[in-house]
């Protein structure tokens, strides 16, 4: 808003500038809206999912497996899906239990 307030006060060149912020606020927004997840949370699953197909109790390995979810995710937001991410878990706690980060 700032930005744009600026933009109408130059009085030149208004219409130019206000479509080039116009396009750089689309470019951003795709962005932000490419980006599924940021945060756990922001996972397709949760830990109940992680604990029901790992066929473990609460505890320190589920919060593991999801923050090795976000990092996939965060690589490539396409995997945030219940399937895919289930996919994953396995090699994700694989991973986990020999120690291998990567």
């Amino acid at each position: 808003m700032l930005r744009r307030a600026d933009l109408n006060a130059r009085g030149r060149l208004v219409e130019e500038g206000l479509a080039n912020q116009a396009a750089a606020e689309a470019r951003f927004q795709r962005e932000i809206d490419r980006a599924s997840a940021l945060k756990v949370t922001d996972l397709a699953i949760g830990g109940e999912d992680v604990m029901r197909e790992l066929r473990t109790g609460p505890g320190r390995q589920v919060g593991e497996v999801l923050a090795r979810l976000l990092e996939r995710v965060l690589d490539d937001p396409d995997l945030n899906t219940r399937e895919k991410l289930i996919r994953l878990m396995p090699e994700v706690a694989g991973k986990l239990s020999t120690n291998n980060s990567q």
